[in-house]
């Protein structure tokens, strides 16, 4: 400890600066010291705007441009988040927001590649080290800003909650957790595909049925805070099965009538804080798909009761568990192993031809083989 080097009564001695910095360095990264007194509160729009000041005689007004786009992405995801101080801002946070910028973030295609995102996690990166100088964020807190490869592209294909664990991991909330918001959310995700902002969008009056079949009216309201990505571009009616409809109704008539967001609009979802940001359904993504959660064995032969991703908001360090996207990836690719046409899945889905066989088709060689015979024979 700290303490052993600065007081010593058995053998006094002078400490230099260089054990005084080595020792509090150690203390610090072990987490038995905390630099979070010493921060200022800042918001992410102070950030943004101090960091560009500092930066504006060394940017051309073309770079300016760039970064200051970059940023945008910060704000709008601290916003989503609700994060309102910088200095709560953690590691942790770090991996959502790099999930959400290549996922969820971009209007002009579903998913950025490894080489868009390195420049725009070096952005990230070089903006975290400026605000730690005035005390914004922690002092290493750009160091845990993670860098995909270029091989990434391909290993992401594969990141897919298949159909029959998520046949399971439903399985065990509709015996467990019926009707619970997390159980109605995951369903609506497994059965229709949508994107989270099309699930957070959903309000009480947006649930219809027309000519007896159930239907989800997704709508882009950007002013009361549920954008959809592709915005009007991204609105459509899905059809539901009646077994979902049957949970939305069991979870409404337990939902207390009063709640409403701050818009004054009454959002199907909710929570103790109202409507739930992106982050709080991933993490109920990243929850109920850990295979210990819904009592199955840990493929890695972990110990739960030992294990810290069975702790709370740790969940998303089991090797195992997934994110939201995931599971739109499995639906698709259920879909089209299914026989169903790639334009039907892509007007259901609301992604184009080309970005579905080349980002969400996860099937494997076979797979693909065994559709093109149906087709074939079909025909």
């Amino acid at each position: 400890m700290a303490s052993s080097l600065i007081k010593n009564e058995e053998s006094p001695r002078n400490v230099t600066v260089e054990e005084l910095r080595e020792v509090f360095s150690e203390e610090l990264s072990r987490g038995v010291l905390s630099d979070s007194e010493d921060l200022v509160p800042h918001t992410p729009d102070q950030c943004v705007k101090k960091y560009l000041e500092n930066k504006q005689s060394s940017l051309s007004n073309a770079s300016q441009r760039d970064v200051r786009s970059s940023l945008s992405f910060v704000t709008k995801w601290c916003h989503l988040e609700g994060i309102n101080n910088m200095n709560k801002l953690r590691g942790t946070h770090l991996q959502d927001f790099r999930t959400w910028r290549r996922e969820e973030s971009s209007n002009r295609t579903d998913t950025l590649s490894p080489a868009t995102m390195i420049s725009e996690l070096r952005r990230l990166a070089d903006f975290l080290r400026e605000i730690a100088n005035f005390d914004a964020v922690q002092h290493d807190l750009h160091t845990k800003v993670t860098f995909p490869n270029i091989s990434e592209e391909a290993e992401r294909k594969m990141v897919v909650i298949e159909h029959d664990r998520m046949e399971r991991i439903l399985n065990h909330l509709n015996k467990y957790k019926y009707a619970t918001t997390e159980h109605v959310a995951l369903k609506i995700l497994a059965e229709t595909g949508m994107r989270v902002g099309g699930l957070r969008s959903i309000d009480i009056d947006d649930i219809d049925r027309q000519k007896g079949i159930r239907m989800l009216l997704l709508r882009h309201r950007p002013s009361t805070d549920t954008p959809l990505k592709n915005g009007r571009k991204g609105e459509r009616n899905v059809s539901i099965s009646e077994e979902l409809g049957n949970l939305i109704d069991d979870y409404i008539s337990v939902t207390p009538d009063s709640s409403t967001d701050d818009f004054g609009r009454r959002p199907l979802l909710t929570t103790s804080q109202g409507r739930p940001n992106t982050g709080t359904v991933r993490k109920w993504a990243y929850q109920w798909s850990r295979p210990c959660a819904i009592n199955e064995t840990c493929p890695l032969g972990r110990n739960p009761r030992d294990c810290e991703a069975t702790e709370r908001d740790k969940e998303s360090r089991c090797p195992e568990s997934r994110s939201t996207h995931p599971i739109r990836r499995g639906y698709i690719t259920h879909l089209l192993n299914e026989g169903v046409s790639k334009y039907v899945v892509s007007n259901r889905c609301n992604v184009s031809v080309e970005v579905l066989e080349k980002h969400y088709d996860a099937s494997s060689d076979s797979e693909k083989s065994i559709r093109r015979w149906k087709q074939v024979t079909d025909s």
